[in-house]
């Protein structure tokens, strides 16, 4: 599991790269894109901490085997399961998304605010 996170880092590294690479070379904002990628790529790695974080401290996994798990004992408990995964992917993605934007949005206004690029349409 460890090694698939590693290689899953590098994907998505590699993708912002290819993002800023495809930008700068068409032309189409480049300084941009460039801060607004490594913000959305930096949000992401952080979204993942704090799912961890939050998924660590949590009680959701015994709930779910308490409460599902028994409920579906005749299934091998895989309501339990399916609800621990449910619940798991559920903040993680949530997390991802949410400080991808956000870091993405201040990666932006950062880059604004140095003056890389001026802002002339809102898309």
């Amino acid at each position: 599991m460890e090694t698939a996170g590693k290689i899953g880092i590098g994907l998505s590294a590699f993708d912002t790269a290819a993002q800023i690479t495809e930008a700068c070379t068409v032309g189409r904002n480049c300084a941009k894109t460039t801060f607004t990628s490594i913000g959305e790529f930096s949000g992401s790695l952080l979204g993942g901490r704090v799912a961890k974080k939050i998924l660590a401290g949590s009680v959701t996994e015994t709930v779910c085997v308490a409460i599902l798990g028994a409920a579906t004992f005749e299934a091998g408990g895989a309501g339990a399961l399916l609800c621990t995964l449910g619940v798991a992917g559920g903040v993680t993605y949530g997390s991802d998304k949410a400080l991808s934007w956000t870091l993405g949005t201040t990666g932006e206004l950062i880059g604004e605010k140095l003056g890389f690029y001026e802002v002339v349409d809102n898309d």
